[in-house]
């Protein structure tokens, strides 16, 4: 199953920390300018520490790094081993809080206005406290809300509306969000869903896909009640929650095409694109944006009618919020690479270059009013928006 969450993991190792910023008395910068720079740090224990997996949510950046070697206890006075996770939160300023699981991550993690869901290597579930809404003398303690026991292979987990669904080969569990409580364990052969693609959680039911020769949508609820079915015209590729249901990612012969299915079952959407959809749209609001062989697509999301299109020369993913869609762009103002800015209504709003040792490389994502680069071991805070001047009395 691990493949079927490959769209949502993000690698980058990383070295020792250090951080920069500038500012200048009455200068104005400009949407698309370098604000800081983070160096992230090797973990903290001396040893094997493996690569990093970045994950955005709630305007924040997160870094999930497996640790292992000894370290010193100062408060029992001895060397000890250490065998864990460190997730790090960092702000929109590059500013990063930690804490720690008990076991190391394996398996897709889930993050949530409520907590990140972390699943551990012997197979239990986490919950963790988000660390940058702890007190201070906290933020480096362990925050675990609730660990789930279990046996059996790590799970991949997605979750929200106050379910945690762990998935594995065999079958799916569901936990509840708040406590820990396990709601539900579904084996896939028992109910006869055969060529399970992808799970999701919307509205707060579970939905998954099949594939072979009845490609199917399924929504089940809390308890695993089938509420609805809905059939395929062509094996499903991932699925991505809106507030109305889920978009569906199809791939028939020739190009892509993203189906909109509502709670009772119903077709609301079909967006067709010039190409195969690697990677889900993105949904803000009202408005969905879809990135796809060449082009940038806008969709209303109540109509499904398009709103506009765009020739797009974007590079790599993109990001979006209520005022647009960013991006990078090869040879803005000359320079291998600069950011991009189009507004809701298509229009192109802003670009500038990105310095020589950013370039195209790395993961964007968005933090509020910073664009973030991730490239190795360095984080790099753009602008999202120009400045103000500020006035010496």
């Amino acid at each position: 199953m691990t493949d079927r969450f490959g769209r949502r993991r993000l690698l980058a190792t990383v070295g020792t920390g250090l951080a920069a910023g500038f500012a200048g008395c009455g200068y104005q910068p400009g949407a698309g300018e370098l604000e800081w720079t983070e160096r992230v740090g090797s973990g903290g224990i001396p040893g094997r520490s493996g690569d990093r997996r970045w994950f955005a949510a709630r305007d924040r950046l997160v870094a999930i790094q497996n640790r292992s070697g000894r370290t010193h206890d100062f408060d029992a006075g001895r060397w000890v081993d250490v065998r864990d996770a460190r997730v790090t939160v960092y702000d929109a300023a590059g500013e990063g809080r930690s804490v720690t699981t008990d076991a190391q991550c394996d398996g897709e993690p889930a993050l949530t206005a409520d907590g990140i869901y972390v699943p551990l290597e012997d197979g239990d579930v986490t919950a963790l406290e988000w660390p940058d809404e702890r007190e201070e003398t906290e933020a480096d303690e362990n925050a675990t809300r609730w660990t789930a026991g279990r046996e059996g292979d790590p799970l991949e987990l997605v979750a929200g509306d106050g379910l945690v669904v762990g998935v594995h080969d065999d079958g799916l569990l569901a936990f509840d969000a708040g406590s820990g409580d396990r709601l539900l364990e579904l084996s896939f052969e028992e109910r006869s869903f055969d060529g399970v693609t992808d799970v999701t959680v919307a509205g707060g039911s579970i939905w998954l896909s099949t594939d072979g020769d009845e490609p199917t949508l399924s929504r089940l609820d809390a308890n695993g009640d089938e509420r609805t079915a809905h059939s395929l015209p062509s094996d499903p590729q991932w699925l991505e929650p809106v507030d109305n249901g889920v978009l569906v990612g199809l791939e028939p012969a020739g190009d892509g095409v993203v189906w909109g299915v509502d709670e009772a079952g119903e077709r609301w959407v079909t967006l067709e694109a010039g190409g195969r959809i690697r990677e889900p749209p993105i949904v803000v609001d009202d408005r969905l944006y879809l990135a796809s062989g060449g082009e940038l697509l806008a969709v209303d999301v109540a109509s499904g009618e398009r709103a506009w299109m765009l020739e797009s020369s974007f590079f790599g993913e993109i990001v979006a919020d209520q005022e647009g869609v960013y991006g990078r762009r090869r040879g803005v103002g000359g320079a291998e690479c600069g950011l991009v800015a189009v507004t809701t209504a298509g229009e192109e709003r802003w670009a500038a270059t990105l310095p020589d040792d950013v370039g195209c490389s790395g993961d964007l994502f968005l933090l509020e009013d910073r664009l973030v680069v991730v490239d190795g071991g360095e984080l790099y805070g753009f602008r999202r928006e120009a400045g103000r001047r500020f006035t010496v009395t």
